[in-house]
């Protein structure tokens, strides 16, 4: 079954929502600002630094082919070029002090005259305009109405020069990765200047990851954005811990939490009341229990007081026959018992942990234990136990000696009742830094695991307890341990091998 919505939930899930679309919207518009703004500003100097730091120059300057390379080689390395790269070519004119070098390469002149008018005349070498050594006719497939492109060079020694400086650099792109030409003219209009190769694959490359990048880094932010929502919604289960914890410690004070929270502080503020409602209810209803207990057990005394008197006054009454003296005996003897159970219910009502006072004094240990033995001697030396008291003769704690010796005197009567015959059982005293601790161990009836934690709860008792004289309301140990509490220290019990320890250990300082 799906649970309900709380509106609490409700109202926070639609917070929550709207924080965050709201905190992506304004991420997302911060985020678009400022990569237009850098996109303008800051990265296209990035991009010039990474363009110069990067890229590797190779500087060509068409004039020193000039001085390295003869006129005929510079022509027929672009004659060679028209031919390899398949441009149908037709070579016009060239002045007559080539021809011969020109035909030895390979390259066949064939008539100067061929192409030209018979009526052009070509000046001589020496007056001919921009050092022309020659023209040459490229033609090339083109489209449309036009089959074919011609276009008619010509040929300086520069431009050869040009020529194969450019092709040396048309060389150096074809060996792999992105170049870039930059011509450097330092006249206007200089057609054969010299120029820079500029390897840009790295530059390239990084234009090519700045998308990516702002992508990336966009999707960064969004999720450290989803991580500080959540965050925040984690803020809100931990002050909504912090407040139950609060409400579980100390129910008095009023939970305030944040705004955002304002629901769950009201619910929890109602369950505060509540429960504080409860508890004084709770309490009102024990504090009649206990009074109903105590005016009982008051009631019951009095009538009960005179009974045993009664009984005392005849029991043993030699004049009565022997039967009726019986009866009078067991009657004696029930009527003790029941005072015993009205003395603990008695007791349990007024030795309660939020009620005992405690009034301290200086008390020796070693007179308070002897005292004990003393008191509980008759009943030993009946069952043929010896009571052994081991305590440091100048030991004084501070305790309410009354309270105190009540306490351990139910744990001695404990003991007492189920040690077996012949043994002996010891009270032992030690001082530690922090506490006095008090052992009282007898050998006997050994108590299982299952018991040994439950002795000190209300009207426990053992099940073989109920045939033995050690019959009560299982009262005792309970008393015993209001009052080890009430001087803020602790009591436990351990029980192994047919020997039984009760250990008390009380706080030095307090």
């Amino acid at each position: 079954m799906k649970p309900n919505k709380s509106a609490q939930s409700r109202a926070l899930r639609r917070r929550y929502t709207v924080h965050f679309l709201l905190a992506l919207l304004v991420y997302t518009a911060a985020f678009c600002s400022a990569m237009v703004i850098l996109n303008i500003t800051v990265v296209p100097k990035i991009a010039d630094w990474i363009f110069e730091t990067t890229s590797d120059d190779v500087y060509i300057d068409p004039a020193n082919y000039l001085e390295e390379y003869s006129t005929e080689e510079l022509l027929i390395d672009l004659l060679e070029s028209y031919t390899d790269n398949g441009t149908r070519h037709t070579l016009l004119w060239v002045a007559p002090e080539y021809q011969e070098p020109l035909s030895e390469a390979g390259i066949q002149a064939d008539d100067p005259q061929r192409e030209r008018d018979a009526d052009l005349e070509y000046p001589a070498h020496d007056q001919y305009p921009n050092n022309l050594i020659g023209e040459v006719r490229l033609s090339s497939m083109g489209f449309g109405s036009n089959a074919y492109e011609t276009t008619v060079i010509e040929l300086t020694p520069m431009y050869l020069a040009y020529s194969m400086a450019t092709r040396e650099a048309q060389a150096i792109e074809d060996r792999g990765g992105d170049w870039k030409w930059e011509q450097l003219s330092t006249e206007e209009g200089a057609p054969f200047h010299p120029f820079i190769l500029r390897n840009t694959t790295f530059y390239n490359t990084a234009r090519t990851l700045k998308i990516p990048c702002a992508i990336l880094l966009y999707l960064l932010g969004c999720l450290a954005i989803s991580l500080m929502e959540v965050r925040r919604a984690l803020g809100y289960f931990d002050e909504l811990s912090s407040a139950v914890v609060s409400l579980i410690t100390d129910k008095l004070k009023p939970i305030k939490l944040t705004k955002d929270l304002s629901i769950a502080q009201d619910e929890l503020n109602h369950i505060r009341e509540e429960s504080a409602a409860s508890e004084r209810a709770a309490e009102a209803a024990q504090k009649r229990n206990n009074e109903l207990v105590a005016y009982l057990a008051h009631d019951i005394r009095t009538p009960l007081t005179s009974v045993i008197g009664f009984l005392s006054m005849v029991n043993g009454d030699e004049r009565m026959p022997k039967d009726l003296q019986r009866f009078v005996y067991l009657a004696s003897q029930k009527a003790d018992s029941l005072q015993l159970l009205v003395d603990e219910f008695f007791d349990i009502t007024r030795f309660n942990a939020q009620s005992i006072s405690i009034e301290r004094s200086q008390v020796g240990v070693m007179f308070l234990l002897q005292q004990l033995a003393d008191e509980f001697y008759p009943q030993a030396k009946e069952s043929n136990i010896q009571i052994v008291v081991t305590a440091p003769e100048e030991g004084k704690f501070c305790v309410d000696g009354e309270k105190l010796a009540r306490a351990l005197g139910n744990i001695l009567k404990n003991a007492l009742a189920y040690a077996a015959s012949g043994t002996k059982l010891t009270i032992a005293a030690r001082s530690t830094q922090e506490h006095w601790v008090i052992t009282i161990t007898n050998q006997g009836s050994e108590i299982s695991t299952e018991n040994i934690e439950r002795v000190f709860e209300k009207f426990y008792r053992d099940d073989d307890a109920r045939n033995t004289k050690a019959g009560g309301a299982g009262l005792g140990l309970a008393i015993a341990k209001e009052i080890v509490l009430a001087h803020k220290g602790a009591i436990s019990a351990v029980s192994e091998h047919g020997t039984t320890s009760f250990v008390v250990e009380l706080p030095i300082n307090e």
